[in-house]
């Protein structure tokens, strides 16, 4: 098959690393793939100020060297511009998959000797009051839906009275992501991944921490994330932080924790979840993207978005654990992540494009 992808290739998100995983491993199974990405041109100074006085934050810039595209030896072809992305941008194929809702409507109009048109979906990007119209549109489109979680799925039968949707959930590299056997920490500590987006509720898992720790003073708490936030007090000074760390560093910092914080309100998945699992690290999750099917049997604990309080009692449920409890649930987690790979994931996403050229003929 020639399958396009076009996605944001220098953001440096966990969506976008997934698509590159894809990317590799359909080429690794002998297809024809072509990446091709809007490029984001570096900040102004002045710009990075003022965004820095009115929204107190930087704007995100990722160079194309150090993408995750980058990182897998994956070509991209970068077009001279931010967007919109022209059908004379894209070569002809059998697959066109949009990785986002702008691309989704980017493509939306392409002729068909691009490719069936696919609109691969790992998260409904909606904050409170913000106008959704066009993120609704392009779930209203009448291109092919896949979608990474059980969560995406009822969002478009419910909102959109979509069920031809389909699945395919995300996985783990169990060549990066594993650890060894091992008991509680010396110390308690818990971990979680650092992002100022509204839907990742950083501060919910922040507050939570504080107030564990009045119950633990000697509580460590680690923490990831791609920059530091604006916001100098934000974090206690006596936290760990790993700022963009390599994916070497990752399973070093899950594998050091007791459990693993994912606070998000809303989400499409949720790679931390299995990352963290991969490394025989319970996790503490609210109820959105993947957590309600991962975390249950005693691979964690789910506590409902929001809820600081329950967080805090779940971190010290956790510390409490007796050394063979925790075991048990850290071996819980880790046998069952090994159901998922990588290589199944994509043997499905391939199979649905097969489906969608097979129908078309």
């Amino acid at each position: 098959m020639n399958i396009t992808f076009v996605c944001p290739a220098q953001v440096k998100s966990g969506g976008t690393r997934v698509i590159a995983i894809y990317a590799k491993k359909l080429i690794e199974k002998g297809h024809s793939v072509t990446v091709v990405s809007p490029i984001i041109n570096k900040p102004k100074i002045k710009n990075q100020i003022k965004s820095l006085i009115k929204e107190r934050k930087w704007i995100k810039y990722v160079p194309k060297y150090d993408s995750y595209f980058d990182f897998m030896n994956i070509p991209v072809k970068y077009l001279k511009k931010q967007g919109p992305v022209q059908a004379d941008d894209i070569p002809d194929g059998d697959i066109l998959v949009g990785a986002f809702w702008i691309i989704a409507n980017w493509i939306s109009k392409f002729p068909p000797e691009k490719g069936i048109k696919v609109h691969f979906i790992q998260g409904y990007e909606v904050t409170p009051g913000m106008n959704t119209i066009h993120i609704d549109d392009a779930w209203k489109l009448p291109m092919k839906k896949i979608v990474v979680s059980n969560w995406l799925a009822n969002i478009s039968y419910q909102l959109f009275n979509d069920d031809t949707y389909s699945i395919v959930q995300n996985s783990v590299n169990f060549e990066f992501f594993t650890a060894p056997k091992r008991t509680k920490q010396s110390v308690p500590t818990i971990g979680f991944t650092y992002s100022d987006h509204w839907c990742k509720a950083p501060e919910i898992a922040i507050n939570a921490c504080k107030l564990a720790s009045t119950k633990y003073p000697n509580l460590k708490v680690c923490l990831v994330g791609f920059k530091p936030p604006s916001q100098s007090n934000l974090i206690p000074d006596d936290w760990q932080c790993f700022w963009d760390p390599s994916q070497d560093e990752l399973p070093l910092i899950y594998s050091q924790c007791d459990a693993w914080l994912w606070t998000s309100r809303q989400e499409g998945f949720g790679l931390p979840i299995i990352e963290a699992m991969a490394c025989r690290t319970p996790v503490i999750g609210t109820r959105a993207g993947a957590a309600p099917e991962l975390l249950n049997e005693n691979r964690g604990i789910i506590i409902d978005i929001d809820d600081i309080e329950n967080i805090a009692n779940a971190i010290t449920e956790i510390i409490e654990l007796s050394n063979k409890k925790w075991e048990l649930m850290s071996q819980s987690c880790y046998d069952y992540v090994r159901e998922y790979s990588w290589d199944k994931a994509v043997n499905k996403l391939e199979s649905v494009f097969q489906e969608l050229i097979d129908c078309s003929i």
